[in-house]
């Protein structure tokens, strides 16, 4: 079966949804080229500031075990973090400006260009100055203007919207950062001012630190970013913000392979971006999800990527609570490995699970019905169920 990978976003044509992010990974012109031959549907350049500031070295850090990071247990699908360990410069306006058509000519994919404007003035300029040098689209990075409060940005967005819009003639996509501020009535705003998409989530900058216990000095510290572990954030929000607005969502943070990029877009996500996973996999990353996405859709025979995009919104508003104390989790031994396995006897803490006969058995009266075992079953041979189901 044939299967579509392009789509448009904002009246932008991509191959396919997968982009490479702004960030590390594309702050320079030899990565940005590489990922477009290398698979990304578009590329998104470092955000460019008139006040571009310097690299730190060593600047970047990875970390999935509390002494360090062991990328085998990545390629097994570990939760990881991403450490900005120091200042990171940004491109300066003039040069990145000056190397746009060269970028759009090597990768042939459209080129994003994300800007990091201090002040109004500034993101007029800025947004001018991209759109004469060829940019498709302008991502305003928010992070910025600089020194603003969380609760001050969230007033101040809007506001760099409208500007930006009455500008430029290109598509403005504005990407929040601040998953603690409500996704929804910020999302609306943005519509409301005029952007054509938006971007979420950006790494919320949260300062981190973790010490090595063999010398007592620090292992990795300054700002974490995101990675695996942010990513349920990130499509929480996505879900939040499909549900109120018209306008089309780029889903970012924690897309490490196709599995996630098929989450953000089943949450309404037209395209996605990845930034910090280029890290962790290297830019052979692009491929790799494209080929997973494309396997995925022949399997449940969607056509293109609006077959399945926005099928999960019903799943961003938790369940109904259950209280009812007759629900406990029941054991299907043709699927349990037993005394292979084990966990679950280990784990529960009102200790009513067993091993009897090879496979795990519970005691209903002491069962409370918390679902930990459920969720932790590496066979998925625990459920769920009322008395009545079973009994």
């Amino acid at each position: 079966m044939a299967v579509d990978l392009s789509v448009e976003f904002a009246e932008v044509e991509f191959r396919n949804p997968v982009l490479l992010a702004s960030g590390g990974p594309s702050s320079s012109i030899k990565a940005l080229v590489k990922a477009g031959k290398l698979g990304a549907g578009g590329i998104v350049m470092k955000s460019a500031r008139f006040h571009p500031g310097r690299n730190a070295r060593p600047r970047y850090g990875l970390l999935n075990t509390t002494s360090g990071y062991d990328y085998r247990l990545t390629k097994r699908g570990a939760m990881w973090h991403w450490f900005g360990r120091g200042e990171e410069a940004y491109f300066e306006p003039e040069y990145i400006a000056s190397k746009i058509k060269e970028i759009k000519q090597k990768s042939d994919v459209p080129f994003v260009a994300s800007i990091g404007p201090d002040t109004l003035d500034e993101a007029r300029k800025l947004a001018i100055m991209m759109e004469a040098a060829g940019a498709d689209m302008l991502e305003l990075n928010g992070h910025y203007p600089a020194g603003l409060t969380p609760r001050e940005h969230y007033e101040v967005f809007p506001l760099l919207v409208k500007v930006v819009k009455e500008s430029v003639s290109i598509p403005v996509v504005p990407k929040p950062m601040y998953a603690w501020l409500d996704p929804k009535e910020l999302a609306k705003k943005l519509e409301k001012a005029g952007a054509d998409g938006i971007t979420a989530l950006g790494f919320p900058s949260l300062p981190g630190l973790e010490i090595d216990v063999e010398t007592g000095k620090r292992m990795l510290g300054g700002v974490l970013g995101t990675g695996s572990w942010f990513r349920p954030v990130a499509l929480w929000y996505v879900g939040q913000i499909a549900s109120v607005v018209k306008i089309p969502i780029s889903g970012v943070s924690g897309v490490v392979d196709w599995r996630a990029a098929v989450e953000y877009i089943l949450l309404g996500a037209t395209t996605v971006q990845v930034c910090t996973p280029v890290f962790a996999y290297g830019f052979g990353i692009f491929n790799e999800i494209t080929k997973g996405m494309m396997e995925y859709m022949k399997r449940e025979e969607y056509t293109s990527i609006e077959s399945f995009r926005g099928k999960s919104l019903a799943q961003i508003e938790p369940p109904k609570s259950e209280y009812d104390l007759s629900v406990k989790a029941v054991v299907e031994e043709d699927k349990c490995i037993g005394i292979d396995c084990g966990e679950c006897v280990g784990k529960c803490i009102f200790d009513a699970i067993r091993m009897e006969g090879g496979v795990a058995r519970i005691d209903l009266d002491e069962c409370d019905g918390c679902g930990l075992c459920e969720s932790i079953c590496l066979v998925k041979a625990i459920s769920l169920k009322k008395k009545s189901e079973f009994s």
